[in-house]
């Protein structure tokens, strides 16, 4: 969020690193109390500004709430951090308290993709290690919330070794498995992942664009450009077709299911995800593209 002086009063846009962009009114009083309204009917409970920081609790029109804490850098942008309140009063267990950092920015335009994603890890540990550093004490629990399935795809476990082999602090830790958005797409859709003799593959929707599909299954995470543009007319051969099984918000109230031909359902796919973005302020989506079997196999 970009600020030309310290007063959060005004139109606002949040990008997250999730790729969604959200939209703000707010209106700063003389104590510094912040109200106001945001993207699709929601409110500002609360906030304030405090010197060179800024936090406001949005009461989204779907009933989820959310924290939002930033400061303001040399540059004079605002970043920080989101705290999704609903999931911790749902899920964690009193007496609790929770410790935040601002998240540093990627570069999303390097050309060198791997590396900047591996200089925004390594940033990410540096933060995540103050974090276990000033706010652990010996005996005391700490946790990260990560959204999916971090044993699937995710930056989580790769920070905290990188933590761990530093050496500056040191602590035992486990992964508690939640259900993948794969494991879930699928058992929404009532098939398998896998087919006899066949292999699957999980890739990314940049991967997917960049490559083409490499294996007659394929698993699709991270696709905000609908790759599966031109499977059934580009770099296949022409005598298969493509089926997919799509969804979006898995496991939630909120989850959207579509599946068939690419061929037949793609502009719908689009045009619901797109739709379903607009009105939520993000999406998160996976989708499983089958090969249906050419004549004789």
């Amino acid at each position: 969020m970009a600020a030309p002086t310290f007063n959060a009063g005004g139109d606002w846009q949040i990008f997250q690193s999730s790729g969604t962009t959200v939209t703000v009114n707010i209106t700063q009083n003389g104590s510094r109390r912040l109200f106001g309204s945001a993207t699709f009917g929601s409110t500002i409970e609360q906030g304030a500004v405090d010197g060179f920081g800024i936090s406001f609790v949005i009461g989204w029109s779907n009933r989820a709430r959310g924290r939002y804490t930033g400061s303001l850098g040399t540059d004079r942008l605002l970043c920080g951090t989101t705290v999704n309140l609903n999931l911790i009063a749902e899920h964690g267990r009193p007496p609790y308290r929770i410790a935040e950092a601002r998240d540093p920015e990627r570069d999303r335009d390097a050309a060198a993709y791997t590396a900047a994603v591996a200089d925004w890890r390594s940033r990410r540990a540096l933060a995540c290690e103050a974090l276990i550093g000033e706010e652990l004490a010996d005996g005391e629990t700490g946790a990260f919330l990560v959204w999916g399935d971090p044993g699937v795809y995710d930056s989580t476990l790769a920070i905290v070794e990188e933590i761990l082999q530093r050496g500056n602090v040191t602590f035992a830790y486990e992964v508690i498995p939640g259900i993948s958005s794969v494991a879930a797409l699928t058992a929404r859709h009532r098939t398998s992942l896998t087919q006899v003799g066949r292999p699957v593959h999980l890739t990314t929707g940049r991967r997917l664009a960049e490559e083409g599909a490499t294996a007659d299954d394929v698993v699709v995470i991270l696709d905000a450009h609908c790759s599966f543009d031109g499977l059934d007319d580009g770099d296949i051969s022409g005598d298969s077709s493509w089926d997919i099984y799509w969804g979006a918000y898995l496991g939630t109230p909120d989850e959207i299911l579509v599946s068939g031909k690419v061929s037949e359902v793609g502009d719908r796919i689009r045009e619901v995800r797109a739709e379903a973005r607009a009105r939520k302020g993000w999406i998160m989506d996976t989708y499983l593209l089958r090969r249906a079997p050419r004549a004789g196999r």
